[in-house]
């Protein structure tokens, strides 16, 4: 049942909703493609690139609704959690006492104030650094310009790589993680 209702709300209400939308704009700007009846019954043109705006933003419908739904919905649900206190099924209003509990703990402020820190300090530091480097690699007059590239973006690239091999032996056939599992 569950997989079926995924297949129905994921492929076919989209679809149908993108077909109501193409027969509801064919049957409006049916005849020379630009009609539209205003307040008085008189015919008036739309523009082109209105019509075009039109059914951008209608084909945008959809993807916007899911990404408000998949990332929105789950932080409203998060949040009125917050606000409550218990376990399971036996879960009671508490209001904003999660918070004050929260403010109060000495690990909390100092894990706030290490995030401050680093957003205040390290990356201003960070950004100036490299728009410094950057400027310098744009240098015409530069020597070795693509070695020092390839030197400041190596780390980038080799950590790509080194988690790419150390995800592969773990999660192969006699890696870690399957070992581990099979044994349960």
């Amino acid at each position: 049942m569950g997989l079926l209702q995924n297949i129905y709300y994921f492929v076919l209400v989209p679809i149908c909703f993108l077909d109501f939308v193409y027969h509801t704009l064919r049957l409006h700007f049916a005849g020379s493609g630009r009609m539209e009846m205003n307040m008085e019954g008189k015919v008036k043109r739309m523009r082109l690139s209105k019509r075009h705006l039109i059914i951008g933003w209608l084909f945008l419908l959809p993807a916007a609704l899911l990404i408000c739904w998949m990332n929105f919905y789950p932080m409203i649900k998060a949040f009125i959690l917050s606000l409550k206190t218990g376990i399971g099924a036996g879960m009671q209003f508490a209001g904003a006492y999660n918070y004050i509990r929260l403010f109060q703990d000495g690990i909390f402020k100092q894990a706030l104030f290490n995030n401050f820190f680093y957003l205040i300090v390290q990356v201003p530091i960070m950004l100036i650094l490299a728009l410094i480097l950057a400027s310098m690699l744009n240098n015409k007059n530069l020597k070795f310009k693509g070695l020092f590239r390839t030197a400041i973006f190596l780390p980038c690239a080799t950590s790509l790589v080194s988690y790419a091999i150390i995800f592969r032996a773990l999660f192969a056939l006699d890696g870690f993680v399957n070992t581990t599992l099979l044994r349960l």
